[in-house]
């Protein structure tokens, strides 16, 4: 690994300031009716939603767990909803137990994938730009998980670190095509060296200007 090192091997939280995207490529600033509302609370559970960015295949119709799959494609846009349940743990993303005898996702107990909305590229920079607007921070941070790590993990864990650390920021995640599972390294390396171009170019995309932090 090169450098990409760091990214694959560990977290990667890059924090953008707000004052470095007005040259995102859109061609006027988005108004606030295309903001999106980060954060809504339900009775028994709050529903996070996070923007992405990934180079995995679409799979079209298929359930939100599986929208995106393990191949290689050119990259595409969107924004995921995420459950975060009422008695959540910070540091647990919680997920059904065999144990428990659950079987399939509750929102009203795990952090759950529950929904995944394509966006077009101009469309996704909108909103993007238009919520970071929006909030009195006018920063976000991007999540680029390691190898072994499907897209729908991605987004639970992205959610869950929006929500447990409450920051005033835009939730972004980068999703490149690991095969998660751990017989699958050597793919998941050639993968991530493969991804580097379409992640530095996103990366340039939203002009990166700020702190840039490696966990």
């Amino acid at each position: 690994m090169k450098t990409l090192k760091y990214i694959v091997f560990s977290i990667f939280i890059a924090i953008l300031s707000g004052c470095g995207m007005s040259n995102t490529g859109v061609t006027s600033m988005a108004s606030s009716s295309n903001e999106i509302n980060i954060l809504a609370q339900k009775p028994d559970y709050a529903i996070v939603k996070v923007l992405y960015a990934t180079d995995r295949n679409y799979n079209s119709g298929a359930p939100p767990n599986q929208s995106y799959g393990i191949n290689r494609a050119s990259i595409s846009y969107g924004f995921c909803e995420v459950s975060i349940p009422r008695h959540h743990i910070i540091g647990v993303t919680e997920q059904p137990s065999f144990l428990k005898l659950e079987f399939k996702e509750d929102p009203k107990k795990h952090v759950a994938l529950l929904g995944v909305t394509p966006l077009a590229k101009n469309v996704f920079f909108n909103y993007l730009v238009s919520t970071v607007s929006n909030i009195p921070e006018k920063k976000t941070f991007i999540f680029v998980h390691g190898y072994n790590v499907s897209f729908a993990e991605a987004a639970r864990k992205t959610a869950q670190i929006y929500y447990d650390l409450n920051i005033d920021m835009v939730p972004v995640f980068y999703s490149w095509p690991s095969q998660a599972r751990t017989s699958a390294y050597t793919i998941d390396e050639q993968n991530a060296e493969w991804t580097q171009t379409n992640l530095k170019n996103f990366l340039r995309k939203v002009r990166i200007s700020g702190e840039i932090l490696l966990g």
